[in-house]
């Protein structure tokens, strides 16, 4: 029942799948497909998590 307060737009971390409030984080295109909105925490991204986009399968730190 908690998940019915998630906004339908809510993006989670592609790297740990946080869910992405507040500041330092971030989201953009796949750099493979350019399709695919991908997000990152604040420390996935300070210590270079690698992620895998789920549409084409890059993977980046």
């Amino acid at each position: 029942m908690a998940d019915s307060i998630f906004m339908e737009h809510d993006q989670e971390c592609a790297s740990c799948g946080t869910r992405l409030v507040g500041k330092g984080n971030t989201q953009f295109n796949c750099p493979g497909c350019g399709t695919k909105s991908l997000g990152r925490c604040i420390r996935c991204r300070d210590q270079s998590v690698e992620y895998q986009c789920p549409e084409c399968g890059h993977e980046g730190p």
